[in-house]
Order: C-alpha cells, then sequence, then structure tokens
C-alpha cells in the first residue's frame, strides 16, 4: 500500500517553516535549468516548486505542472500570474503521462517517487517524455523518524532510487536538503 499526499491537507505544503526546512530555491539550483529548458515539475501540487521554477523560465522554455488532483491544479492556478504562455497545467494520472516522447529537458519528481507501487515503471514512463541528456531530480524524505513526512515503511533511500534507475539513468550527483530530505540528481543518456 501507498501513501499518496491527501490534498485536503495542501494547507500544510506552503508555509515559512517548510520553506526554511525545505528551500525551494536549493533544489532549482540542482537542476541547473536554461532559461529555454522545457520543465517538467511532476506532482507540481499548489506549486510550491512550480513557481519558483516558472520564475526561470522565459518563453521557449515552459513549463508542464502535472498531478493527479484537480484541487491542487486548481490551488495552483490561483497562484499563477495571469495566464501565462509558457506554463501548461495538465491532470494525469499516477502511471501514464499525457505527452509526447522527448520533450523535457528536465524533471523535478520531489516527494512524489514513494507514492508509486512499482517506482521502477514510473522512472520508465518519465524517461519516455525525457530527451537525451536531460536530468531528472528527485526529493525524497530519508528514512529516519522526522516531523512530518509518510511513513517510515513508504520511503526510500538513495540504494533504492540508485536500484530503481539501474539501466534507465546514470548518476549526477546526490545533495542532502536537510536532516530529513535528499535530492539525488539523474541523467538520461
Amino acid at each position: 500500500m501507498t501513501h499518496i499526499f491527501n490534498p485536503e491537507q495542501r494547507h500544510k505544503l506552503d508555509n515559512p517553516d517548510r520553506r526554511s526546512m525545505i528551500p525551494p530555491e536549493a533544489v532549482i539550483e540542482l537542476m541547473r535549468i536554461d532559461s529555454t529548458h522545457t520543465v517538467l515539475d511532476i506532482g507540481a501540487g499548489i506549486g510550491y516548486f512550480a513557481i519558483p521554477l516558472l520564475n526561470r523560465l522565459r518563453p521557449p522554455g515552459k513549463l508542464i505542472a502535472l498531478d493527479i488532483s484537480d484541487i491542487m491544479l486548481g490551488e495552483l492556478e490561483k497562484k499563477l500570474p495571469g495566464h501565462t504562455a509558457h506554463v501548461e497545467l495538465i491532470h494525469s494520472d499516477a502511471q501514464q503521462l499525457p505527452l509526447e516522447d522527448a520533450i523535457a529537458d528536465r524533471v523535478l519528481l520531489a516527494f512524489i517517487l514513494h507514492e508509486f507501487p512499482d517506482g521502477r515503471a514510473y522512472l520508465k514512463e518519465i524517461c519516455r517524455v525525457m530527451k537525451p541528456g536531460a536530468e531528472l531530480t528527485v526529493v525524497e524524505w530519508k528514512k529516519t523518524a522526522s516531523p512530518g513526512g509518510p511513513p517510515l515503511e513508504h520511503r526510500l533511500t538513495e540504494a533504492d532510487i540508485e536500484a530503481l534507475s539501474k539501466g534507465l539513468f546514470t548518476h549526477v550527483q546526490s545533495r542532502e536538503i536537510n536532516a530529513y530530505q535528499y535530492a539525488v540528481v539523474l541523467a538520461k543518456p
């Protein structure tokens, strides 16, 4: 059984304590974004990372924000500075991405991979929509007691992510975000 975030708890996602613990800009720096990239934010939620990502992009750069929850996408849409030409919001189920092959330069998968019953299959699907040389940044909870987060048995270690991504991606770097979360950057060959 996977642990999927309840949209009714969305108020927990954007508060000063979370911003000081998980600064969006620190994660985005790891992504090495060019302003003309097509960036895919999977599980974009209320826009915690999507809004700062969007601020780094200029046409023809584009942000594609996906989420399984219409409630979360509705919250994100309220935060958008008008209807920008370089952002697309997509409601997507958790198994298949409704996107063409090889469109993304950068992909962010923040606090989502642990929600999939078959993480490897989902990483294959993500790989499909990435351009050769594109990078995937995975942010996850450490398998240690923490304030908030999914149950320990649902969390992934860096070794788990390495095993799930073997043969699909090459490891670029790993970085601790704070005492409870980390990021792994992977590249599509």
